[in-house]
């Protein structure tokens, strides 16, 4: 049987914004050479059929009947609801066929049903998340217009169209000599010429991002939010700034605008944000007063459904920062507003902070006791992460978990000391890898694999894992990543030839938009270790990337970035 429109084709066209109707049908003149009259709809389901009261001569079915409802529901069918399986009924089934894919010949009046009613239900949850959608950013809207702090980032906005002009003018600029404003202006330029408005909301959101990064005025950056045209993106963009500003070190700016967010979601999340960058900076009162802020709204909030990940997230953050003591304080909250379906994990996130701790106090011990139970656990495939700077637990239900468990207990037991059991840890993680699914699960389990080795000081290894890759964007970014371990661990000669292996592994990636991310993501970590030659030119043939991009989309988000990475390259030349 041909199917009649499969649940992934119909899911596909929900997160793509695709209504399942006339767009889905087939082109017309297909659908005009369908044998007409050989579809055996009206051999019915014996176990259905029976003589019909009053009209011996037409079987009954309780499927036809059910068929005929669910096509009256879609608007096909405006017969009666009698069971009997009709001229009319095959008029109503033809239509159906014809908006949304053919049934099949010989299909049986069950599956026909079942066809139907699936598309009835996508139809159903389309219109529902359509009023969800609504809902949504009425909500949002309401909410901005009420605060007066926010009113003016949609009752003054802007059209990115009126941007469009004032970058042509700055784009020039980057013919004679690349700055930050240029490529900004270009991106601005980009985004203006995106005509689907999610993806122009989306590109300004790095754009604004990155005017933050690079140090521009807060009266840009409401400009910029003014051109977002989804309230809810506006939300959340006023979540990133925050964000961005407290890990820039302007923690005071980055309270004030929190405290504007007219969303009790992204405003707590912001906060928290904050917060774990204060511990971070060192300002441990800070962090204090902004965590007991968070756990009490939190504990206020008690429809929202995240108040779990956002604490365990909160948590994890200020340990990282250094702040155990924090990270138990907000885990002792967040058992008082757990559920028992978010029990386990609760306790996973415990057994990170004793990670995180031991690690962080140079115990190690503990550490791998801890993460030796989360690489044998196999009740959940939920992931926690260890709060440790040095180790990432990840609970192992599946072979995809267990890998990066294992890697990260492997790094642990070296630094404790016991290079013989790290390098017995990385190569059961090899074993493991091995059996994980084919594809971009299986790459990133290899990639996981040769990181760890690299992190153990086995670099060749390292190596050898990676050419079991697939995917050449991991592998050019691996090779990278190995290159920088081995630079750490002083082994001048295997950095080189990574850092050389990577570069010409970057330049060879097809896809223009992921070798000017990558080639940027490389110039900013050399910038970082004043290797400012090796950034310069890597930032170069980033540009030249971003500059081979047509769409506006995808050439708004490069230019954006790479703005932020010539900011970093700009100021390590300069302090040299």
């Amino acid at each position: 049987m041909i199917p009649l429109l499969s649940l992934r084709r119909i899911s596909a066209g929900l997160l793509f914004g695709l209504g399942v109707s006339t767009s889905l049908a087939l082109p017309h003149a297909e659908a005009a050479d369908w044998p007409r009259g050989q579809t055996l709809l009206a051999a019915l389901d014996s176990e259905d059929a029976t003589a019909a009261p009053g009209g011996a001569d037409v079987p009954w079915s309780s499927v036809v009947r059910d068929i005929q409802r669910e096509l009256r529901d879609l608007g096909l069918y405006n017969g009666p609801v009698d069971g009997r399986y009709s001229a009319e009924v095959k008029d109503a089934i033809d239509r159906f066929e014809r908006l949304h894919g053919r049934i099949g010949e010989g299909t049986p009046l069950t599956d026909t049903l079942h066809s139907i009613v699936s598309v009835r239900d996508a139809l159903r949850l389309r219109r529902n998340l359509d009023e969800v959608r609504r809902r949504q950013t009425q909500q949002a809207l309401q909410a901005l217009r009420a605060n007066p702090e926010t009113r003016d980032l949609v009752e003054g906005r802007r059209h990115a169209d009126n941007d469009a002009n004032g970058a042509n003018s700055d784009a020039a600029d980057c013919r004679t000599g690349v700055s930050v404003d240029c490529l900004l202006a270009e991106a601005r330029r980009a985004a203006a010429g995106t005509d689907e408005i999610n993806f122009h909301d989306w590109a300004m959101r790095e754009i604004i991002l990155t005017e933050v990064r690079t140090g521009r005025g807060s009266a840009a950056v409401r400009d910029r939010l003014r051109q977002i045209s989804d309230p809810r993106l506006v939300l959340v963009a006023m979540r990133e700034v925050a964000e961005a500003m407290a890990q820039d070190g302007r923690v005071a700016d980055a309270i004030d605008l929190a405290e504007t967010i007219p969303d009790a979601e992204n405003q707590v999340r912001a906060v928290s944000a904050i917060a774990v960058s204060a511990a971070k900076q060192g300002d441990k009162a800070m962090a204090e007063r902004l965590s007991r802020r968070v756990v009490t709204q939190l504990q206020a909030e008690e429809g929202l459904a995240a108040r779990v990940a956002i604490a365990t997230a909160l948590a994890s953050g200020l340990a990282q920062g250094g702040d155990i003591e924090g990270a138990r304080a907000v885990i002792r909250a967040a058992r008082g507003f757990a559920s028992p379906a978010t029990a386990s994990l609760i306790r996973r996130a415990e057994v990170g902070m004793a990670t995180g701790a031991a690690a962080q106090s140079g115990d190690y011990d503990p550490a791998v006791d801890a993460l030796s139970e989360l690489a044998e656990e196999s009740a959940s495939a939920m992931i926690a992460a260890s709060a440790s700077a040095v180790s990432r637990a990840a609970l192992a239900e599946q072979d995809r978990y267990r890998v990066p468990t294992l890697c990260n207990l492997a790094v642990v037991q070296a630094k404790a000391g016991n290079s013989d059991a790290a390098a017995e840890t990385v190569a059961k993680a090899a074993e493991t890898a091995a059996r994980v699914r084919k594809g971009y699960p299986q790459d990133y389990a290899w990639f996981s694999v040769a990181l760890a080795w690299a992190q153990i000081g086995h670099f060749d290894h390292a190596g050898a894992a990676l050419d079991r890759l697939g995917n050449d964007l991991l592998r050019a970014e691996g090779l990278w990543r190995i290159a920088e371990a081995a630079a750490l661990a002083g082994a001048a000669d295997a950095a080189d030839g990574y850092e050389q292996r990577a570069h010409a592994a970057a330049i060879q990636i097809d896809s223009r938009f992921d070798r000017a991310m990558l080639l940027g993501d490389m110039a900013v970590a050399a910038a970082g270790v004043r290797r400012t030659a090796a950034a310069r030119q890597m930032l170069d043939e980033a540009l030249s990337a971003g500059r081979a991009l047509n769409t506006g989309w995808w050439r708004a988000r490069a230019f954006a970035r790479l703005a932020t990475a010539l900011h970093v390259v700009a100021d390590a030349e300069a302090e040299r």
